[in-house]
């Protein structure tokens, strides 16, 4: 028990806003933390009315360390209250003193009738102290058992496969912890020599029986953190408290709470013991000859690594030096360096100092935990991958459907100039969401709906809401579960899991439910006072956006886009632009035609009809043609067709050079113009990738710069545009190789570039 008032730290209760962990109240029932009431509490305090006939009530059954944690939760409790009783000062003067007659000295407090009702009432809650305990010890537990786990791997040569095949697969019916453990043990015995030898069943477990741990760890410190910062303060009969613990009534506990917490705190210290044990007989398996040779002793390890007697004083046979995995030799060196001129104190002495530093309430334990965790979270860059999802075995109508699933990836990537990469560009989204349903349902269009975002723009509105930078990473990946559950359950996982504010997540809530037309949002965004133009990083992302959804516009693409700032990736390798392709169901009603646009000619030009008509079908567009002047005609025969999109033009489009691009559905209408730079790329880029031509776009005022790009990147053709072929309603198409050029008329570019290229 520490009582070095010059090294502890200090915990406030009773201010505005404050909370309690588990952590914290560990540190105070271990006396490694000072208590010290806000002066906000200490005001609403004052003296009680006179004595009743009671005593404080100082529970018989709780070992030292629990007495203190449920008197610490007790404390807190009464400065929750309504009421304006002195005892909180009187329990935290008990606290500090570090003395166990202190605490016993507290139950000769008289108490008024008012305090006795009140201490009886909050009695029960006392006891989330003692689970508040458990809570820490088992959480530390989960961390530690498995670098004891991946040690005596080693240790026995255990082939330890069964354990790595407990990576996700996939397919959304992998167990989360199990993945979990069989991540970690895999960064800790990576390059490992000895790991692989023997097959034994109990290995085989490990992930099994971690994750469950990690499971029951998880839900105890959710229901403890919830129920130590709870505003109810209890009732007289405890029944809450009595339903809490209903499954174990059965077993003789029913009005016993305070033998049945403690009993189960003694049973975590006999696991810990155990793994401690574990963690030994490991470390002398593996190290135990070199360390006794140092002592000129001998060290008999009966089943060692070679599965017979290995002893130290065979001083003429050299020890062949093994190769540990990166996080277990960590592990092993911090245990060297603990018993570190000890060599010569005998094998007992190695097991009691071992077993102290296996013990969390021993000082040191923290950085031992600290360094585990760094093992596994600083190795994410480094360690050995998932499985990759989808890359398990398919066959018959799930290999069909992913034929031809990629195979439209595959040809829409190639036509946007991309180059294969031995990685996959991005998965389905049901592997990722990990919800199947019917196969029949997997058939679908690709290009149904892409929603996107950008990675600055979600890390500027973190910085905005106040996010620490260190937890960008796992706040973004709760935001990804938007799409999945409510903002009320994210938030309650950002809050209680991983420690942001109420305020921040509610700061958080009032940017991730924007989402709509991508013009439109960025338009909002962009508006004069907006906190994301006063932050440089959000500010970039949304200049970004803005020349992708003008080029997006331009290639007659946007309506496919939903901006939606709630779509998140946790994963480093998202630096720029996020998107993500989803199917909108098939719920539409069905269409008489397949007719995609209407072109729509206010007037009788039947050759300015076939000009354009014939563009877009040259590209791959289901498409008609209408001529009549009467605008509301067009629209009567859009709308009895069901046909989605019109394109109109009259006199005056041709005149500025414009088409009107008409949503029916949306009711809305934009000004396209038939256009220049960047704009103008886009569309002919885009002309050229609907009827399956794999182009690219580059805009330069010097051709030099063009013929070079095209010549590096061994581009066989080339379509040259400037003012003058603008003007003139031409293009430059070059032969790159030949050197030759040719003129050719704008409207028949798709066409001739088709035939050039398939002679």
């Amino acid at each position: 028990m520490a009582s070095d008032n010059s090294k502890l730290s200090v915990i406030t209760l009773g201010g505005k806003g404050s909370s309690l962990s588990s952590s914290s109240l560990y540190a105070v029932a271990t006396g490694f933390a000072s208590l010290r009431l806000d002066s906000s509490a200490l005001d609403r305090l004052s003296p009680a009315s006179p004595p009743f006939q009671s005593q404080f009530p100082i529970p018989k059954t709780l070992a030292h360390l629990e007495l203190r944690a449920f008197l610490t939760v007790l404390l807190y409790k009464l400065l929750r209250s309504d009421h304006s009783t002195l005892l909180p000062i009187r329990i935290s003067e008990a606290l500090n003193k570090f003395k166990n007659s202190q605490l016993d000295e507290l139950g000769l407090i008289e108490l008024s009738e008012e305090e006795a009702s009140l201490v009886e009432k909050l009695y029960p809650s006392g006891l989330f102290g003692v689970c508040a305990v458990l809570d820490h010890e088992s959480a530390a537990l989960s961390a530690v058992s498995d670098a004891v786990a991946a040690l005596s791997c080693e240790a026995i040569k255990a082939d330890v496969a069964a354990v790595f095949n407990s990576m996700d697969s996939g397919d959304g019916f992998s167990a989360k912890e199990e993945v979990g453990v069989a991540s970690d043990m895999k960064v800790l015995l990576n390059g490992s020599k000895l790991v692989g030898k023997v097959e034994i069943d109990s290995v085989s477990k490990i992930a099994k029986v971690h994750g469950s741990l990690r499971e029951i760890v998880k839900l105890v410190h959710s229901k403890t953190r919830i129920e130590l910062n709870s505003k109810d303060l209890g009732s007289d009969s405890g029944e809450s408290l009595r339903n809490g613990f209903k499954l174990v009534l059965e077993l003789g506990f029913e009005k016993e709470y305070e033998k049945f917490v403690h009993q189960v705190n003694v049973l975590l210290g006999m696991v810990w013991k155990i793994v401690a044990w574990e963690a030994m007989t490991g470390f002398i398996a593996l190290e135990g000859v070199e360390w006794s040779e140092k002592s000129g002793s001998s060290v008999e390890v009966n089943g060692g690594v070679g599965g017979g007697n290995v002893k130290g004083d065979k001083k003429g046979e050299k020890k062949k030096k093994v190769l540990l995995g990166k996080g277990t030799s960590v592990i092993v060196q911090l245990i060297k360096d603990k018993l570190q001129g000890k060599a010569g104190d005998g094998i007992e002495k190695w097991v009691e100092d071992l077993l102290l530093f296996l013990d969390p309430k021993d000082r040191e334990f923290d950085s031992l935990l600290k360094k585990l965790k760094e093992i596994v979270e600083t190795n994410e860059s480094r360690r050995l991958p998932k499985l990759p999802k989808g890359t398990r075995d398919f066959a018959k109508e799930q290999m069909t459907i992913r034929k031809r699933a990629f195979s439209i990836i595959e040809d829409v990537f190639e036509r946007h100039g991309a180059t294969a990469l031995d990685t996959p560009a991005f998965e389905l989204r049901e592997t990722l969401m990990g919800k199947y349903g019917e196969d029949s349902k997997l058939v679908y269009d690709l290009a149904d709906q892409i929603k996107l975002n950008h990675r600055k723009l979600l890390d500027g509105m973190l910085d905005i809401c106040g996010v620490p930078p260190e937890k960008f990473r796992t706040i973004c990946s709760s935001i990804d579960k938007l799409d999945k559950q409510p903002f009320e359950q994210i938030k309650k996982e950002m809050v209680e899991e991983k420690g942001l504010s109420v305020e921040t997540a509610d700061e958080i809530g009032t940017f991730v439910k924007e989402r709509g037309q991508p013009l439109e949002l960025l338009s909002k965004l962009k508006q004069q006072g907006s906190k994301f133009l006063g932050h440089n990083g959000s500010a970039d992302a949304l200049n970004d956006l803005e020349i992708l959804f003008k080029a997006l516009e331009v290639s007659k693409c946007i309506d496919k886009v939903v901006f939606d700032l709630s779509l998140a990736r946790g994963l480093d390798y998202y630096t720029g632009v996020i998107f993500e392709a989803v199917f909108k169901g098939g719920t539409q009603a069905p269409r008489a035609t397949k007719t995609e646009v209407l072109v729509s000619i206010l007037g009788d030009d039947l050759t300015q009809a076939a000009e354009l008509v014939s563009e877009l079908w040259n590209a791959k567009v289901k498409a008609e043609y209408f001529v009549n002047k009467r605008v509301m005609k067009h629209i009567d025969r859009a709308r009895e067709s069901r046909i989605p999109w019109m394109v109109i033009v009259g006199e005056r489009e041709m005149n500025e050079g414009i088409v009107i691009l008409k949503d029916i559905e949306a009711a809305k209408e934009d000004k396209i113009p038939r256009m220049d730079d960047l704009t103008q790329a886009a569309e002919l880029v885009s002309e050229l990738w609907n009827a399956k031509v794999k182009a690219e776009y580059f805009v330069n005022k010097r051709v030099m710069k063009h013929i070079d790009r095209a010549r590096e990147s061994r581009i066989p053709w080339m379509v040259i545009v400037g003012e003058r072929e603008m003007n003139e309603g031409i293009v430059i198409l070059k032969d790159i190789e030949a050197a030759k050029e040719d003129k050719i008329p704008r409207s028949s570019l798709v066409e001739e570039l088709k035939r050039r290229l398939n002679p």
